[in-house]
C-alpha cells in the first residue's frame, strides 16, 4: 500500500513566512560579521596610508637614517646625521599595525565560520517540517509524472502494435525519465530512490516499476 498520501497529509506545507535569518537565531553570529567587516575597513585605511605615506617619504628630500647610524657617527666623532624621518617611523607603525589587523581579521573569520555552520544547523531546524513539506509534494509530483509517462508508453507501445506510423504525433519523452517507465538508472528513479536515503519516504512509496 502506498503511504505518501498519509504522509502528505502529516506534512502539509504551512503558509510561507519570511524565513528565518542567520543574525536572528544567533545575536554572536551577527556580532561577529559585524566586527569583521569593522577590521577589514580598518584595514583597508591602514593599506591606504601606508601607501600614502610611502609616496610622502619618496618625494622628501630629508635624509633618513637610523638609531645605528646615529650611534656610530657619536663614537666616531662626527656630527650627528639627519634624524629619523617621522614620515617613516609613522610607516613602520602603520605597518605594524597592518600585520595586527590582518592576524585578528583571520581569527574572526575562524570564528564566523564556526559560528555560521551552528546558526544555519538552527535555521535549518526551524524550517525543517516546511522543506520536509515541500519534498513530499515534489515526490508526489514525479509519482504522478511517472504514472502518466507510464500511460503514454503504453498507448505509444499499443499504436505500434497496430502497425500505426506515430511521427504525426511528435510525441516527446523527458530526457530525465529514461529510456522506459521500467528504467531504474534514469534521473528520476535515481532521484526518487535518494528520497529514500534520505528518509523523506519509504520504498514501498516508490512507483512500483522503480521498485
Amino acid at each position: 500500500m502506498n503511504a505518501l498520501p498519509r504522509l502528505l497529509s502529516q506534512y502539509t506545507k504551512p503558509p510561507a513566512e519570511p524565513l528565518p535569518t542567520l543574525e536572528s537565531v544567533s545575536p554572536k553570529y551577527a556580532e561577529l560579521v559585524a566586527r569583521k567587516v569593522e577590521l577589514n575597513e580598518r584595514l583597508r585605511l591602514a593599506q591606504d596610508d601606508v601607501v600614502r605615506l610611502t609616496r610622502s617619504l619618496a618625494g622628501s628630500d630629508m635624509e633618513v637614517v637610523g638609531e645605528r647610524e646615529q650611534r656610530i657617527a657619536s663614537l666616531v666623532g662626527d656630527p650627528p646625521p639627519a634624524l629619523k624621518s617621522p614620515i617613516l617611523e609613522k610607516i613602520n607603525t602603520t605597518k605594524a599595525e597592518v600585520a595586527e589587523l590582518k592576524e585578528a581579521a583571520r581569527l574572526v573569520d575562524i570564528r564566523v565560520r564556526e559560528e555560521w555552520l551552528k546558526a544555519s544547523a538552527a535555521v535549518c531546524e526551524l524550517v525543517q517540517e516546511q522543506h520536509r513539506a515541500i519534498m513530499l509534494e515534489m515526490f508526489s509530483k514525479a509519482s504522478e509524472l511517472h504514472a502518466v509517462w507510464v500511460q503514454h508508453e503504453a498507448l505509444i507501445d499499443e499504436l505500434r502494435r497496430a502497425g500505426v506510423a506515430i511521427s504525426g504525433l511528435r510525441s516527446r519523452s523527458p530526457d530525465f525519465c529514461g529510456r522506459h517507465p521500467s528504467a531504474k538508472d534514469a534521473e528520476l528513479a535515481c532521484w526518487m530512490r535518494e528520497m529514500i536515503e534520505a528518509g523523506f519516504v519509504e520504498r514501498s512509496d516508490l512507483p512500483e516499476l522503480y521498485r
